[in-house]
Order: structure tokens, then C-alpha cells, then sequence
């Protein structure tokens, strides 16, 4: 399977509002602050995506992070008015990322070992590509798709830095339990989780 006939959708016409976006859209954008979103995991801007509705429908813009290349391209001309950043996000340090080329591609991801299509990429921070962008220190809206790399993501945010208003990490196991409490150590509590791995947070 190559990238395009992975895609299900590839143009706003194509795709609907995402889960969590929707959910946003219904309960939580007319309070937002600002009209400002980062998207990790973006994939071409339209396959699964969480932000295009705010997009084609509200008006609003941000960083699209995406590190597939295949995925990227696609996602560059796709959503132009946007920061589109092609990065693997992370602690900041070296790592091994499975850049699927069959399968479920949308799963590309960290891995902790070398297996196969993996390469070696130097990972970036969520602090250093807000910073890139020239970000807002509030950021409206959320959403952190990136498989089991969630932990080493959530780390590379600045919360002395950064505010959000609507915050979403994809996550399960362990590890998310300790991230809910560090959350709310930082000002954050569970609003809800949809579909068992999206965890919303507000601040509280």
C-alpha cells in the first residue's frame, strides 16, 4: 500500500471534523481566547485530522507537525497558511522512527529499537517548534497524535512557557496515569477521554 492509497481523504471537501475537534467545535469553541492550534501527527492535513474543520470553517491557523515525509509533502500543499513542519517530535534527543511504508502508515511512529523501515532522526520538542513559529504563549487548541511516543512528547513542552486552553494527548498504559498527575500538578484536569485514549485536558 503507497501513501495516496493509504489516504481516505485529501481535500477539505473530502474529510470531516476528527473526534476530538468536533467535540471542540461543540462544547468548547465559542469560549476560546484565540483562534491558535498545533496538531502533531498531522498526516496530509486531511486523513484523520483534527483541525481542518477549524480551518475551512473558522478561520483559524497554526503548526502542523507531521514526520513521514510521504505524509508531509501531501500536508505541506495541502494546508499552505499554515506552519507545516516535517520533524519526528520527542525529548530532544536521537531515536530510531518507523517510517511505515506498508500497512497502517498512520502508525509511524518511536520505537525504543531499530526493526524495520525505521531510520535515525534527531527529534525536536513541542517548545522549540512553538518557538520556530513564533507560537502565542496560549495555545487554543491541541492535539497530540504520535502512537506510543507520547510520554517523550508531553516532556518536551514547556508548561512555564506555554498555556493552553484545550489540550489533547493520545495515550494508554502506565504512563498516562503519571501524565494526568503531572498534568494537574501544572494546572490541568481530565475533562474527558474519548474513544478510551484521547485524553482531554482544561485548565482547571
Amino acid at each position: 500500500m503507497n501513501v495516496d492509497d493509504f489516504l481516505v481523504a485529501d481535500s477539505f471537501e473530502t474529510t470531516g471534523p476528527g473526534p476530538v475537534e468536533n467535540y471542540f467545535i461543540n462544547h468548547h469553541l465559542a469560549n476560546a481566547q484565540g483562534n491558535f492550534y498545533l496538531e502533531a501527527g498531522a498526516v496530509n492535513g486531511f486523513h484523520l485530522s483534527q483541525t481542518s474543520k477549524l480551518e475551512s470553517l473558522h478561520n483559524w491557523r497554526g503548526v502542523l507537525v507531521e514526520g513521514h515525509r510521504g505524509f508531509f509533502e501531501r500536508l505541506e500543499k495541502g494546508r499552505p497558511n499554515n506552519v507545516c513542519v516535517n520533524a519526528v517530535l520527542g525529548s530532544g534527543d536521537s531515536a530510531w522512527f518507523e517510517e511505515k511504508t506498508r500497512g497502517l502508515l498512520g502508525h509511524s511512529q518511536i520505537k525504543k529499537d531499530f526493526g524495520e523501515d525505521c531510520r535515525r532522526v534527531q527529534t525536536r520538542t513541542v517548545e522549540e517548534i512553538l518557538t520556530e513559529a513564533n507560537a502565542p504563549r496560549l495555545i487554543n487548541f491541541c492535539v497530540l497524535d504520535v502512537e506510543k511516543g507520547f510520554a517523550e512528547v508531553w516532556a518536551g513542552i514547556d508548561f512555564c512557557r506555554r498555556r493552553f486552553g484545550f489540550l489533547a494527548i493520545e495515550m494508554a498504559g502506565p504512563g498516562a496515569k503519571a501524565i494526568v498527575a503531572a498534568m494537574y500538578s501544572n494546572g490541568y484536569k481530565v475533562d474527558r477521554v474519548i474513544g478510551g485514549e484521547d485524553y482531554i485536558f482544561l485548565p482547571k
